[in-house]
């Protein structure tokens, strides 16, 4: 009989864990009414404007904006690293002609490594151009949609970046700076 009642006890015991630790997907729940439609139906990308979209969770308001900030910053820093990478690689031996094969690889890569380093850091080009928060059950979320201005960076950043590493280069890399200027819209 003692094992019996000891059975049941652990079975119900059980259950009651069981029951009551399920995990779900989320504490607040699926409240997508909170969503803004241009979150799902953002602009695209081109070639002269990126656009990020974050979202963020928080028990701070002010938190959860920064969140949803940095998350669409980081976005558009992957499409900006990945684009002008994938440009560099395919156009830079077009461009920088009549040099010397392994200048042009020293120059690409200190330039990708540069171009990684500013992509590595906030988004502080990111222009914040739709928001929308909600709180639910004590928690917010943030929606945020960021634009980039590409051709404003390539004369800028972009620009800045090119003359440092043009600047450890040789003599004959040098000469084909405003070529090389003129090839990436930096002027």
């Amino acid at each position: 009989m003692k094992y019996k009642v000891a059975t049941l006890f652990l079975i119900t015991l059980a259950m009651f864990v069981a029951f009551n630790c399920v995990p779900r997907s989320s504490a607040r729940g699926d409240y997508t009414e909170c969503e803004p439609e241009w979150y799902n139906e953002r602009p695209e990308s081109g070639t002269d404007d990126y656009y990020g979209v974050g979202v963020g969770e928080s028990k701070s308001r002010r938190g959860v904006k920064n969140l949803a900030i940095a998350e669409a910053g980081r976005e558009v820093n992957t499409q900006l690293k990945n684009n002008i990478i994938a440009e560099l690689e395919a156009n830079l031996k077009d461009v920088l002609v009549d040099v010397d094969g392994e200048d042009i690889r020293d120059f690409q890569e200190r330039l990708i490594d540069n171009l990684a380093a500013f992509t590595d850091q906030p988004c502080n080009n990111c222009i914040v151009t739709s928001f929308a928060d909600c709180e639910e059950n004590n928690v917010w979320t943030a929606y945020v949609l960021v634009h980039f201005d590409v051709k404003k960076w390539r004369k800028s950043k972009f620009r800045e970046i090119a003359k440092e590493e043009f600047e450890k280069s040789s003599d004959a890399l040098q000469a084909q700076s405003d070529r090389f200027r003129k090839r990436f819209g930096m002027e």
